[in-house]
């Protein structure tokens, strides 16, 4: 898994330039690279929308993405924990978006903390609902 993080220095097309690197050194290999808030960054830097930019990184070798930084998808949690980082809304846009450009991922929780129960299952409920509306699209555009 490859994560560069959020640099100043990064424009989008460092994270283009990581995935070049990569693949030239090992032309194979599956990469699993960039969260969802690298891949914002990247495309805000850019000044393209997510899933032109997502388009561009799989042209670049990009597999799949993990789903990291997704902390507790509840707001009220997420405004205590993390702040400065994608919205609940923000991060599900992404995944989905890397869905539909036909990008595998992951994702994770971070519990322990300051959240409950109630937020744990919300937090499980959105990544079902965007399971299977994804699975949903992508049967759809199979047929």
């Amino acid at each position: 898994c490859m994560q560069g993080g959020i640099h100043p220095a990064f424009n989008g097309d460092a994270y283009q330039g990581f995935l070049t690197a990569a693949r030239a050194g090992a032309p194979s290999i599956h990469v699993h690279a960039f969260s969802p808030l690298e891949v914002c960054s990247g495309a805000a830097a850019r000044n393209v929308s997510i899933e032109h930019y997502l388009a561009e990184l799989r042209e670049c070798g990009l597999g799949s993405l993990p789903g990291t930084a997704a902390e507790v998808l509840c707001d009220p949690v997420r405004a205590e924990i993390c702040s400065d980082k994608l919205s609940s809304a923000g991060w599900l846009r992404t995944i989905r978006a890397a869905h539909a450009a036909g990008l595998p991922t992951t994702s994770t929780i971070m519990f322990g903390h300051v959240e409950g129960v109630k937020a744990v299952g919300h937090h499980l409920m959105r990544l079902r609902y965007l399971q299977a509306r994804s699975v949903r699209d992508q049967c759809r555009a199979s047929v």
